[in-house]
């Protein structure tokens, strides 16, 4: 049972993590009023680039290392788009 209740917790932690440049997007924006500035871009990219970051090795703990991925790609793209 414990591991029935383990998995349906993980699936729901799943659906909330966005999956699609728009969805994070939405969410920063949005949710936690963040705008998506270059420099907003660049600070987070200073920290998730470094594997040894304790932030980062936090970040890929509660997320997991697709996702730290999938950010990094997506603040890339910010970070492009005032280019």
């Amino acid at each position: 049972m414990l591991c029935l209740q383990h998995c349906s917790i993980n699936l729901n932690i799943l659906k909330m993590i966005p999956q699609t440049f728009e969805q994070w997007a939405n969410c920063i924006a949005n949710d936690c009023k963040i705008k998506l500035t270059q420099e907003f871009a660049q600070q987070r990219l200073a920290v998730y680039e470094n594997k040894q970051s304790k932030e980062t090795q936090n970040f890929i703990t509660l997320y997991g290392s697709q996702h730290l991925v999938n950010v990094v790609l997506w603040l890339n793209q910010i970070n492009n788009s005032f280019n």
